[in-house]
């Protein structure tokens, strides 16, 4: 039976079990290690070098890159090995996104073949995202079909897509600062919710029941483990790799469905999540060890602005300037939120909020999403229409809530299994 109330809270499903791959995998590293950044790029080489043995060579090697560091790494580790015409970067969002734009002058300043993908020119169509969820279910929408679409634009099945798939939550790109078990759990539960601006689930329902059980005896941080085994496994895997969820360790991901295009993520090695696991919390607090070892192997892309500079040079002064202007306008957001001031920098894939109030396409995805909920009784407690109107005539931003109701309603009407 689907808990909807649980894909209502979070966007997608936690599932019911905590593989115990996950929490015993640093049994398998040796007693002793040397977190330094060059044994942490003698170990780089080492998975990458392991996770491509054995598997047929592409025609290209594509990396999907972005403004941080992990796909910068993989491209590094590419260049050390392949021809840049072997080589092609990928990009997707729209002009004026971090991520969109610094992946474009990374490629750029390396002479590589970049694809950029708009998804502001994507028509979004209710047949598409339904094959979208048969091949992802129960994951976010369209996070999925995004990642999918933009893939196939720059991928054949003669190809093989690099993936930085578990990079930034291994090496400390995710903070954990809670003291207790109990408050890393609550931490976790207030962190995934998908859609805060407004209550979807039903009076009285707790999240927390559709936690999986998590073991007692584990050694890793409970919320290290929740976002291991919980929010990679069942939001960020079937995103992007070709899984249904992620169940245990290692570089092969498989093929993408609809593309045949292989995908390997050497962060997934077991090897380097082992050596991750069980790093001490100093060398992972704002990802020390990780990008000491980028700027040690790989200086000049550690040296092109990234996300963490806003795109800038992070000596510079307009770095400063922007940081600067970064921080009056959230300030301005925090008290005066109808101005609505609101920059798509720091945007993923687009701006839903205006999407669902100026396109059509977006607005017929909505009826019909609504119209297959209200016919079949899904949700009798929420008022979809309020919600819809609260949202067009600019009171309140339900553009999460919307997305939220549409992959539910396309993910019953797919029948995906859990």
């Amino acid at each position: 039976m689907i808990d909807v109330n649980a894909y209502l809270y979070y966007g997608y499903l936690p599932g019911r079990e905590v593989y115990t791959s996950i929490f015993r995998l640093q049994q398998n590293i040796a007693a002793q290690c040397d977190y330094t950044p060059v044994e942490a790029a003698y170990l780089l080489d080492r998975v990458v070098d392991e996770s491509l043995s054995g598997v047929d060579p592409p025609e290209y090697y594509i990396v999907p890159i972005s403004g941080g560091w992990d796909s910068r790494i993989l491209l590094g580790a590419a260049l050390d090995r392949f021809e840049k015409w072997k080589i092609r970067t990928l990009t997707f969002g729209v002009p004026g996104q971090l991520d969109y734009d610094i992946g474009k002058n990374v490629a750029r300043e390396f002479g590589i073949e970049h694809v950029a993908v708009d998804l502001s020119a994507v028509e979004l169509e209710w047949e598409d995202l339904l094959n979208s969820v048969k091949i992802s279910p129960w994951t976010c929408i369209p996070d999925s079909y995004f990642n999918h679409h933009s893939i196939r634009q720059a991928a054949s099945a003669k190809d093989m897509v690099l993936s930085g798939f578990m990079g930034d939550p291994l090496t400390g790109g995710h903070r954990y600062p809670a003291e207790t078990r109990d408050e890393a759990i609550m931490e976790f539960v207030k962190g995934e919710c998908r859609a805060k601006n407004v209550r979807l689930t039903e009076e009285g329902y707790d999240p927390l029941g559709a936690l999986p059980p998590l073991p007692n005896n584990c050694s890793i941080p409970v919320g290290e483990l929740l976002d291991l085994g919980v929010r990679q496994a069942r939001r960020i895997a079937p995103i992007v790799t070709p899984l249904k969820s992620w169940t245990k360790w290692g570089a092969a991901m498989g093929t993408l469905t609809n593309i045949g295009a292989q995908v390997v993520a050497p962060f997934a090695h077991p090897l380097w999540a082992a050596y991750w696991i069980k790093a001490p919390k100093m060398v992972k607090k704002n990802q020390k060890l990780y990008i000491e070892m980028l700027k040690q192997k790989y200086p000049q892309l550690a040296a092109l602005p990234s996300k963490s500079s806003l795109g800038k040079n992070p000596d510079s002064f307009s770095y400063y300037t922007a940081k600067g202007l970064r921080k009056i306008v959230r300030g301005i957001q925090k008290f005066v939120p109808n101005l609505k001031m609101s920059s798509k920098a720091r945007l993923n894939y687009l701006d839903y909020a205006t999407a669902f109030r100026d396109r059509q396409d977006y607005r017929r995805v909505l009826e019909r999403a609504f119209h297959y909920l209200e016919s079949n009784d899904v949700v009798p407690w929420l008022d979809l229409h309020k919600l819809r109107e609260d949202h067009i005539t600019d009171n309140v931003d339900n553009s999460n809530a919307f997305l939220v109701l549409i992959g539910l309603a396309l993910n019953l009407e797919a029948g995906s299994e859990i």
